[in-house]
């Protein structure tokens, strides 16, 4: 039974260790057992209430109410432009962003250039605050830019980590990038760098085999490989869980 289950699995149309992997999550994945992480989704219910899309300052007031109650807010969502529909709104999202220091925010890296002043240089670089030592043997070229950002909000948000998946060729998510190389500095991803602010683990180092915190993996250890189908870079396994049903 094993010979021959081997055999379908290597003839498919995707690679023998992706199908291992999926019947290893579909078998062993339990339940998560957290319960610190609360996820606050824009759903249909949230649309009808009130129609998308929504004015930016509407955020700053979820911001506020969780404020108090949450360690770290993390937006998942990247800013790149200023709303067309609600001009004004934008200018009180930009100008409150900088009462909440435990936000964190998105952003993506690009492999296009684009024409970037030290000053938005120096000012991006001081939204991460993750350090993240590269003892790799062989390192990707860098990404040339990040994705761009209204200048108020960029000067304002507290926080930010990189926003970014990676989707195998047969469609399934089964990796993420924890960390990703631009301008000689790694940079952590926004769910690492969630991590770091809910932990107070700022030091990390990264080799050939592991992502670790610079006190000899002690506090965090992370194994990592370095390419993916016909992509370089630094991967780590998602970890599923099983969604617990609810009656």
């Amino acid at each position: 039974t094993t010979i021959l289950l081997i055999f379908v699995l290597s003839k498919s149309e995707f690679r023998f260790e992706n199908n291992i992997q999926d019947i290893y999550i579909k078998t062993f994945a339990k339940p998560s057992t957290m319960d610190n992480i609360k996820l606050i989704i824009i759903d249909d219910k949230s649309t009808e209430k009130i129609r998308y899309p929504w004015a930016r300052n509407i955020y700053t007031d979820i911001f506020a109410y969780l404020k108090d109650y949450a360690k770290i807010i993390v937006f998942d969502s990247v800013i790149d432009s200023e709303s067309e529909y609600f001009p004004n709104e934008d200018k009180i999202f930009f100008n409150n962003i900088k009462n909440f220091p435990n936000l964190l925010s998105g952003y993506m890296f690009d492999t296009k250039e684009k024409v970037l002043s030290s000053e938005q240089k120096e000012l991006f670089k001081s939204k991460n605050k993750t350090i993240i030592k590269d003892n790799r043997t062989i390192v990707p070229e860098d990404y040339i830019s990040f994705s761009n950002m209204p200048e108020k909000y960029l000067e304002n948000i507290p926080n930010l980590g990189y926003i970014d998946i990676y989707i195998d060729s047969d469609g399934v998510l089964r990796t993420f990038l924890p960390v990703k190389n631009y301008d000689k500095t790694l940079y952590p991803s926004l769910a690492l760098q969630a991590y770091s602010m809910a932990t107070g683990v700022n030091n990390f180092v990264l080799n050939d085999k592991f992502l670790c915190s610079d006190d000899n993996c002690q506090k965090f250890k992370m194994p990592i490989y370095t390419t993916r189908e016909n992509y370089s870079g630094v991967f780590g396994l998602v970890n599923w869980y099983k969604t617990e049903q609810i009656d």
